[in-house]
């Protein structure tokens, strides 16, 4: 990651409302690009602009399938033994830590 793209980064993760933002798709790039640049002392809003719409595109990308997500679509298979019913998930390793993270 370049140092412009490092401090647009730290820039949005120290603007919860900004990330927000970018998360739910609603914000003007160019306006934003602005005030980060302006705000860290940078004349190239182009490359400000990249970064917020990388940022933002990882940020839908991770948003996009939550833990929950996974566990609604894996294969599920149920057990009564003993009074006792037991609920089994078949889930990727790959997906495995999403679900975990989402479920703390």
């Amino acid at each position: 990651m370049t140092k412009i793209a490092e401090m647009t980064v730290r820039y949005i993760a120290d603007h919860p409302e900004v990330k927000q933002c970018l998360a739910k798709d609603m914000i003007n790039y160019s306006k934003l690009a602005r005030k980060i640049a302006s705000s860290i002392k940078i004349k190239n809003t182009d490359a400000v602009i990249a970064a917020c719409r990388r940022y933002a595109l990882k940020l839908r990308k991770a948003k996009d399938e939550t833990g929950i997500d996974i566990l609604k679509k894996s294969k599920k298979t149920i057990s009564i033994e003993n009074r006792e019913a037991r609920l089994t998930f078949t889930i990727d390793e790959k997906r495995l830590a999403a679900v975990l993270r989402d479920l703390k």
